[in-house]
């Protein structure tokens, strides 16, 4: 058996098929013994010239190898978290940092990738464990040696409740980060809601036409508005007509449900007859567009965005509080404190925070039913770290990764 190449150092060597010791190409070799490795165990890489040919040669060389099979989905991280390379926190800051579209994107997930989120759950975990052992300790024993059951538990319960509930309050503004901001353009038929769709995604994708009724569906597009994640959705006109056909109507239902979703909303008006439609209600996050100024005489005084889609007279204007609007609603992704963008993190400490709520209640009348309330939070809190998996949640999770990694 040949000698092992230098570890963790790149060499230049050939590559043989096993049973025809037929070259195949010449390649760099980089060799990883465990630990030392992504996943914790003995890696090889190759970094083989991309041909079809030279790639499909070596990995049916590979496969002729005993105990070789192809990677899954997400093989190589599953290995790494079960060999205790990745907490479940950093499995899925793995996911998110490869999908990241956005510099917003990009920089939540490396943070989180490098721990500091899983170390936060794993200290609270641990606070939790050793309240819960003090509770323990004061069933058996607390009458005997005086324990000071306050100070040792209760404070410190409270304490971790408000620090959790402060981070899980922060996490819807975070997870529009990680799956972006929900904007909606919304407004009569032909006031040039389409014209404005296709002037901010820069491309004709929206039909637009003079006839009412045009768009019947809605339709997004993904924008990266100043590092932020968009999705923009145009919409149906909205217009109460009994004549309409079954086909428009469902369009402006779906209209008026995208509108309640949105987290933005871009309200445009022709701005020649100022009709501003009452089905929507405007809030501190509506945008109200005033589009068609180029057709006035007259300048309008009314609060909002003076538009012409026509000439892109006002555009710049939109644009910049458009990104002052979407900024305020995600966090800054570089803000001092760990951040989670992930809404099963939102979900374990929404339950979390739900069982300390529960002790809290139940302390001065059944110790025993609080003691298991904190076991329940412990059990929330692990499930976040990966310390208590699930088969299934592991699988949905590993299944978002690219063939290989």
């Amino acid at each position: 058996m040949r000698k092992l190449p230098i570890s963790r150092k790149s060499l230049l060597r050939n590559v043989y098929n096993p049973i025809s010791n037929d070259r195949i190409d010449q390649a760099l070799v980089t060799w990883f013994p465990a630990p030392a490795s992504f996943t914790g165990e003995d890696c090889v890489e190759i970094h083989a010239h991309g041909g079809k040919a030279v790639v499909s040669a070596i990995l049916q060389s590979l496969s002729n190898l005993p105990d070789f099979r192809p990677a899954e989905a997400g093989d190589f991280t599953k290995r790494a978290f079960t060999n205790g390379k990745l907490d479940l926190t950093q499995v899925e800051a793995l996911a998110d940092l490869i999908a990241a579209e956005t510099e917003a994107q990009r920089s939540l997930a490396i943070r989180q990738l490098g721990g500091e989120l899983g170390l936060l759950y794993e200290q609270w975990r641990r606070d939790l464990i050793e309240c819960c052992a003090f509770i323990e300790a004061y069933i058996d024993f607390g009458e005997e040696e005086n324990l000071d059951f306050d100070i040792k538990v209760n404070d410190r319960i409270k304490c971790l409740s408000n620090e959790i509930k402060c981070h899980h309050s922060e996490t819807k503004n975070a997870e529009r980060i990680r799956v972006g901001v929900k904007v909606a353009i919304l407004g009569r038929p032909n006031v040039g809601k389409s014209s404005l769709f296709n002037r901010l995604v820069g491309r004709e994708r929206a039909i637009v036409s003079p006839y009412a009724g045009t768009t019947r569906d809605i339709l997004d597009a993904a924008l990266d508005i100043n590092s932020y994640a968009v999705i923009l959705t145009d919409t149906a006109g909205l217009r109460d007509d009994m004549k309409i056909d079954i086909v428009e109507q469902e369009g402006i239902k779906r209209a008026i449900q995208t509108a309640s979703e949105a987290d933005l909303k871009l309200l445009v008006v022709d701005a020649t007859d100022g009709d501003v439609p009452s089905e929507i209600k405007t809030d501190e996050n509506t945008i109200i567009i005033w589009n068609k100024v180029d057709l006035l005489k007259e300048p309008i005084v009314q609060d909002g965005i003076k538009l012409s889609c026509k000439t892109g007279n006002g555009m710049d204007e939109l644009i910049e509080t458009l990104s002052e609007k979407v900024e305020h609603l995600c966090i800054n992704p570089n803000s001092p404190n760990p951040i989670s963008s992930n809404a099963r993190h939102s979900y374990h400490c929404k339950l979390c925070l739900e069982s300390l709520e529960n002790y809290s209640k139940l302390i001065k009348q059944d110790i025993v039913l609080a003691a298991n309330e904190l076991q329940i939070a412990i059990n929330h809190m692990s499930k976040l770290t990966g310390t208590i998996t699930n088969d299934d949640i592991l699988n949905v999770i590993f299944s978002e990764f690219c063939i290989g990694k």
